[in-house]
């Protein structure tokens, strides 16, 4: 697959993601000082970096993201499923 077949692929699957990401982010109100709190702003300062790999990442990189989310979204819904 050539790299703008590549990219094209990451801005349709991914930037709508994101998009919704932060979007959702934006919507929570944790308390000041709380780890939810810490992790909302980490994720927010996160965002040119994150926002980047839709233009300029390298397939072994995007990889690494998706494997990522993955397991990222494993860890959010198995602790959700323990509330």
């Amino acid at each position: 697959m050539s790299d703008d077949v590549r990219k094209s692929a990451r801005q349709v699957k991914a930037e709508p993601l994101l998009e919704a990401y932060w979007l959702w982010l934006k919507t929570l109100d944790p308390t000041p000082g709380s780890k939810l709190a810490e992790a909302v702003a980490y994720a927010l300062n996160q965002k040119p970096y994150l926002s980047a790999f839709l233009d300029h990442m390298q397939p072994h990189k995007v990889f690494a993201v998706e494997l990522l989310w993955h397991v990222s979204g494993k860890n959010i819904a198995e602790k959700q499923s323990k509330l």
